[in-house]
């Protein structure tokens, strides 16, 4: 199965566990960015809304991220709930599995039964939360009820220590998994941790609990754990060495070779082109000894390799091509390597059998330096990517990537882990935010206070619908 490292991979192994029949619609998927145009939403809408429009089924099941915008709809998952919800009625269950990072509304929560987003970063989880979206609709099915769900908003963002086996956010999956287990009819309790580049309403984190029958505990609880949060509030700021730092630990450190390293700030996961100079510049006027392996996107550059052919000596202005004003060009002389359509297919564990694209790819040499030049900002978090080129990454000194922590997964027990403090527009500040819309949020200026006020949306039985 192609998609077998994703929520919809999760989603399919269930139904064909239990038995369901299954009428699928549409898969897409796209790398962290800009709005999503409305041409490409309302396409991918009308094949699903198409297929339910067949009517009969017991429930539906989604694969969303749920943090997408277009260019007109800060809330598209919702829309497309709603949308559904038009046209399956109340009779019909509709539930989806989402990114840990989802931003969820009062209309996605509304209009869906089940909600369950992944509880792991790196998302390691994600199979097993598309299954858990079938079991819950299945349990909600043969009760014949809707459930009651409780939520809590946390006016804050997170600069940083998101990962989750370990700090607040360990801290809190414990009491939440702990309630699941206590309580025979819940159904599932989350955290959503709000990505923090987004302008637009309903942002900050969100405690989402949802039970079949209420245990009367779900606000108490919710009031704890927001709390606790909000007083570890600056805790969640990232304390990475700088990239001189970690280049000289590289150098210095050969028993732990080969490295893999995030170039923190230029994250394409989180949406940054992946054009920053700072780890090619710094490699080639300080660190020149080491041997290394190093992303850059540049479609220019990249067409200008490919003219001159394999086996070609070019001299190229490098990088800063969609990033202006924060990085600077750099000139580069090299050989032209390897030309390649970008095409692989990500090993995993997370997106396993997904193909990824990273367009026409140009490998450049230059003494100890293997520059990986991609058209589109590529997915650097999988093994895949390097040995695709085949760049074996034992080979290297050090190998980067424009990933912040899930690459983590990919990589271990290939190379040893290191995260490098570097500039760009992945790597979220309050203080160089430009200014927003949305509602103020800590640690951003003019920061509410919090007074936790949890809401409850009474269960139904299937074919009412609730309020909220």
């Amino acid at each position: 199965m192609a998609a077998r490292g994703t929520i919809l991979g999760g989603i399919l192994t269930e139904c064909r566990s239990q038995g369901l029949e299954v009428l699928p619609t549409i898969a897409a998927m796209a790398p962290s960015g800009g709005p999503v145009s409305e041409a490409a939403f309302e396409l991918f809408s009308k094949k699903i809304m198409q297929a339910a429009t067949q009517g009969g089924f017991d429930f539906i099941a989604l694969d969303l991220h749920g943090a997408m915008v277009t260019e007109s709809c800060s809330d598209p998952e919702g829309e497309i709930l709603t949308r559904l919800r038009k046209s399956v009625g109340q009779g019909t269950l509709i539930g989806a599995g989402l990114d840990l990072h989802a931003r969820l509304t009062e209309r996605m929560i509304e209009e869906a039964d089940v909600l369950v987003p992944c509880k792991k970063n790196p998302h390691s989880d994600l199979r097993e939360t598309g299954s858990e979206v079938v079991r819950l609709l299945l349990r909600c099915h043969e009760s014949g009820r809707r459930p009651q769900k409780t939520l809590l908003r946390i006016p804050m963002l997170l600069q940083g220590n998101t990962e989750t086996h370990a700090g607040p956010l360990a801290e809190a999956h414990r009491y939440l998994a702990a309630w699941r287990a206590e309580h025979g009819t819940a159904l599932d309790a989350s955290l959503c941790n709000c990505q923090p580049f987004l302008d637009a309403e309903n942002m900050g984190q969100v405690l989402l609990f949802s039970e079949l029958e209420d245990s009367g505990t779900a606000e108490s609880l919710a009031r704890e754990v927001g709390l606790r949060l909000w007083s570890r509030r600056d805790e969640f700021t990232n304390q990475f060495p700088p990239l001189g730092q970690v280049l000289e630990r590289v150098r210095t450190d050969a028993a732990r070779r080969p490295f893999v390293v995030s170039d923190y700030g230029d994250r394409t996961n989180a949406g940054a082109p992946g054009d920053s100079t700072v780890v090619l510049r710094s490699l080639l006027e300080g660190f020149s000894g080491i041997k290394a392996a190093v992303p850059l996107t540049d479609p220019w550059a990249v067409e200008a390799a490919a003219r001159a052919g394999v086996g070609a000596r070019v001299s190229l202005a490098l990088g800063a091509s969609f990033t202006t004003g924060l990085f600077e060009p750099y000139g580069f002389s090299g050989t032209v390597r390897q030309i390649s359509d970008g095409r692989f297919r990500i090993k995993g564990p997370m997106m396993a059998g997904q193909v990824a694209d990273s367009g026409k790819t140009v490998v450049l040499e230059k003494q100890n330096l293997s520059l990986v030049i991609t058209s589109r900002p590529a997915r650097t978090q999988d093994t895949g990517f390097y040995e695709s080129l085949g760049l074996k990454i034992a080979e290297f000194d050090v190998v980067f990537v424009k990933s912040g922590n899930h690459f983590q997964l990919s990589y271990e027990g290939v190379a040893t882990a290191l995260k490098a403090d570097t500039p760009g527009l992945g790597a979220y500040r309050a203080d160089r935010m430009p200014p927003v819309s949305r509602a103020p949020l800590f640690p951003e200026r003019n920061a509410p206070t919090f007074t936790p006020h949890p809401r409850t949306i009474p269960g139904r039985l299937l074919g009412v619908r609730g309020s909220i």
